[in-house]
């Protein structure tokens, strides 16, 4: 005989499975596409607000202004609005943006 807490847990996994396989519950990357590297990204989310976070460990934020064969220049740095920065497209390890509004 099945305990109840493992029938709940059954029952749970067989309804996650249920909303992922028909595409209600997985969440779909609106702006990713399979062959995207950071620089394409970034040269989409140009005029946008991204985050980037680096191989070192470091993070800055502000706007996409320009993006180069090997760098991106990011503009209005979050907390410090009167700075830029050009950072090494090999430096980047994530981005983060804006995927969705409410």
């Amino acid at each position: 005989m099945m305990s109840l807490s493992k029938h709940i847990a059954a029952v749970g996994l067989g309804l996650g499975t249920l909303l992922v396989g028909s595409g209600l519950l997985a969440a779909e990357a609106p702006d990713f596409q399979a062959a995207d590297t950071v620089r394409s990204l970034l040269e989409r989310h140009q005029g946008k607000e991204v985050s980037l976070h680096l191989a070192g460990g470091g993070e800055i934020a502000g706007r996409v202004a320009a993006v180069g064969q090997t760098t991106v220049y990011i503009s209005g740095l979050a907390g410090k609005e009167f700075y830029d920065a050009v950072v090494s497209l090999d430096k980047i390890s994530a981005v983060t943006f804006r995927a969705r509004t409410n």
